[in-house]
Parts: structure tokens; C-alpha cells; sequence
């Protein structure tokens, strides 16, 4: 397991597709940073509020089951 306090970083971001991507450590504070960098992102690409809080609610059910044992 990483560190605790490894931070995210981008694997990839190419505003021209509309495709970004981010690794985060395995760890239980990782939910809140990915919630957190999400709504970032859909407010850099001008995202409604509706789909992008769709969106962040569907990533944290992701990333939280993609952690459990």
C-alpha cells in the first residue's frame, strides 16, 4: 500500500478528447480526493451541475467498492 500521503496525479488529461485520468493510492481518504478532483475537472470542461453531481456520486460508489477487500 502507498503511502498515506502520496497524493493524486494525472495518468493522462487531453482537454482535445474530453478523456482525463488520475491514480490515487489505495486508501481510504483516496474517495474524497477523487470526489474532490472530479468536480474540478467537470468545472474546467463547464459541466452542469446535474450531470457532474451524477457523475462525482457515481465515481465515489466506484472508487469506494474498488477498495473494499
Amino acid at each position: 500500500m502507498p503511502p498515506a500521503h502520496q497524493t493524486a496525479h494525472p495518468a493522462e488529461d487531453s482537454p482535445a478528447t474530453g478523456e482525463a485520468g488520475h491514480l490515487f493510492p489505495r486508501h481510504r481518504r483516496s474517495v474524497g480526493r477523487a470526489r474532490a478532483v472530479l468536480r474540478q475537472q467537470l468545472t474546467d470542461w463547464k459541466i452542469p451541475e446535474e450531470p457532474a453531481e451524477t457523475a462525482v456520486l457515481l465515481l465515489s460508489e466506484l472508487v469506494t467498492n474498488a477498495g473494499a477487500p
